[in-house]
């Protein structure tokens, strides 16, 4: 689907497995926010509201070019009600860490590039597992 659900989706979802929806609930989502199995933003009630649920899906352009421009990485995140200053720079500086993307901001050509497939990229077209610098 829609590669996100609201939270009280995920707390119907949670129940059925007996998962109490106070505490234990919410350590399950910082852990799996940590993972990077999702994302859940808790900066604002907009987004606490929300868990992205395909993170790596989101951010992947629809060509498979393995990299997305600034703007189209705005335009993905604006639909998910994240704003485009702050929040949007700890959400890249974020996915940087976790290795889910390559942000590089040195310059200002590189500030407008995220590689979206950092593993694809750096993988040889002969399927050896390394290239040479």
């Amino acid at each position: 689907g829609r590669g996100w659900i609201t939270i009280n989706e995920a707390k119907s979802i949670v129940s059925r497995y007996g998962i109490a929806l106070g505490a234990e609930f919410e350590e399950l989502l910082e852990l799996f926010h940590e993972l990077g199995v999702i994302i859940h933003l808790t900066n604002t009630s907009i987004l606490r509201e929300i868990i992205v649920t395909k993170p790596l899906d989101n951010m992947r352009s629809k060509e498979g070019r393995g990299w997305i421009t600034i703007n189209e990485a705005k335009s993905i995140v604006s639909r998910y009600g994240i704003a485009l200053g702050a929040e949007f720079e700890e959400l890249l500086e974020l996915f940087h860490e976790l290795g889910v993307i390559i942000h590089l901001t040195n310059t200002s050509i590189l500030r407008e590039i995220i590689v979206t497939k950092p593993l694809d990229n750096m993988r040889s077209k002969e399927g050896r597992g390394w290239i040479t610098i």
